[in-house]
Formats: C-alpha cells, structure tokens, sequence
C-alpha cells in the first residue's frame, strides 16, 4: 500500500522498513493500563467489530497523546492490511505469554475468548507479585531488625554490661560473669559476620 501510494506520486521506492520509537521514547505501560486496553478490545469484539476495527477504534479513542503515539505502530500495520496479531505484537507492550495466548485465539477464531483469558493471567500474574513484594518487604524488615539488635548488643549492651554488669566482690563470680561476657562476644561476632557474608 505504501509502495504504491510512492509511486503513484512518482516516487521511487528504495527501502521500506517498520519505523521504531526509540526506547527511551516509549511510553510506560503498567498492568493496569494493558488490562484496560484489552478489556476495551474485548467490548468492541461483543458488538460484532472485527478484531483489527476493534483493536483501531481502542487505538483511536486514546485521549494521552504520549500513549497514543506510542500505539501508532499497530494502526500503521492495520492501515497495510496486517492482522490482529501482528498489530499487537507491533505494540511491544505485552509479554510473550500474552502474546502466545491471544496468537492461540487467532488460529482458532475465538478471539474474544482468549481476551478474557490473556486478562486473567495478567491479573493473577500481578496479585502473585504483589504477594511476593510483601513477602521480600517482611524478609527485609526481619532481616533489618535482626541486625539492629545484633548491632546494638556488640557495640552498647556487652559494654555496658563489661562495665557496670556485676558488683560482687567474690573473684569466682566475677570470674565466671566474665567468661559468660566473653561467650557472649563471641557468638555476637559470629552472629555480625553471619550478616556481612550474607550481605
């Protein structure tokens, strides 16, 4: 379609090639930006909309000119006579997961259907992580206090203690008080060094 649209205005054409935005061009789309895409999609495919009008029509409702920027590859390769799926994977904004999902749903005629399913996934893909987010926050949180209070036994209590810990006058006391101290040191030390090879 480009070619001829060259050379009907008496062009010659050499090259033609997909125009790629630059990374650091793309607009950012979060899950829930992609959900919303793909339910949008979906509406329009319950209406009786082909998949590739469906897909235009969500493109062109787009109200953020970054965002819609960002999407005009797959009109580019719907206005050539490309498919569904290729105008999506123009998109760069699905993983291939998504992608082999709604690739699926192509092959088999049931678009709508495989929609519904690439959104679940999305959906359980993000509470899965979220889940884990907290999971490693608490991990951190443990890890931070364990070592704060391993921190402020080295450097504050075991002095303390070294220095005002016992008042008794009976050598074998204070003998045995001063081997339990240094017992303490010890596995403090170990406890510190723990943490820094961890680290």
């Amino acid at each position: 379609a480009v070619r001829r649209e060259v050379q009907k205005l008496g062009g010659t054409v050499v090259n033609i090639s997909n125009r790629q935005q630059k990374w650091y061009n793309r607009e950012f789309f979060g899950t829930s930006y992609k959900v919303g895409f793909l339910r949008s999609v979906s509406f329009q495919l319950g209406a009786g909309i082909s998949p590739g009008r469906s897909l235009a029509l969500v493109i062109e409702g787009e109200t953020n000119p970054a965002k819609r920027r960002s999407l005009e590859p797959a009109m580019e390769v719907l206005n050539r006579g490309g498919s569904f799926l290729e105008a999506v994977q123009s998109l760069q904004m699905f993983d291939r997961g998504t992608v082999a999902i709604l690739s699926a749903g192509e092959v088999v005629g049931s678009i709508r259907e495989v929609i519904n399913s690439a959104i679940e996934n999305m959906e359980e893909r993000g509470k899965t992580w979220k889940i884990l987010l907290a999971a490693v926050g608490w991990l951190w949180f443990d890890i931070s206090t364990g070592l704060s209070a391993v921190v402020g036994v080295q450097w504050t209590a075991l002095p303390w203690l070294r220095e005002n810990g016992i008042s008794s006058k009976n050598a074998a006391e204070v003998e045995k008080f001063n081997h339990a101290l240094d017992v303490a040191y010890i596995v403090n030390s170990t406890l510190l060094g723990v943490y820094r090879d961890w680290e």
